[in-house]
């Protein structure tokens, strides 16, 4: 058997372990000094603990632990939380570069389609005009409404 971990032997020491594995300790125990010495280390330990003197502890003590705690948990769960939002925000970021590019290379202007759609084939129609301007007036539209988006936090 190789040496077992620290957790093992106080587990052994606690009477904790199943009846086998008790046994193979023990026998382990009888051939190793390192572990023989570690077990009298948690032993006395232990027996240190058992039989020192417990104090009372006050009321204002107790407050103070209390506070401390809350604090240090209250710290924690703001770490926890300003890592979240660097992650959200570095995602949006990463996601509005990724449509730009992707909506600048692929899809046609707001004039040339609505031209197309509107106008047909004759340039020299009044239709044709008269779509030309409809199409440059929402295009104005949008690009005053997109960059008031932008301005948003």
């Amino acid at each position: 058997m190789n040496c077992p971990n620290d957790q093992v032997l106080s587990a052994f020491c606690d009477g904790e372990l199943p009846p086998v594995e008790m046994a193979q300790v023990r026998t382990h125990l009888q051939g190793c000094a390192v572990c023989s010495d570690v077990v009298r280390a948690i032993e006395s330990a232990s027996t240190m603990l058992r039989t020192a003197e417990w104090s009372n502890v006050s009321q204002e003590m107790l407050d103070r632990w209390s506070t401390a705690k809350t604090a240090v948990q209250d710290r924690s769960l703001r770490r926890f939380v300003g890592s979240l939002t660097g992650i959200a925000a570095s995602v949006l970021i990463v996601a509005s570069f990724a449509r730009q590019q992707t909506s600048d290379a692929s899809s046609p202007t707001i004039g040339e389609w609505e031209q197309i759609a509107l106008a047909g084939e004759d340039e020299g129609d009044s239709s044709h005009v008269a779509a030309t301007f409809m199409a440059a007036d929402l295009s104005m539209r949008r690009a005053d409404a997109s960059s008031r988006e932008g301005d948003r936090p």
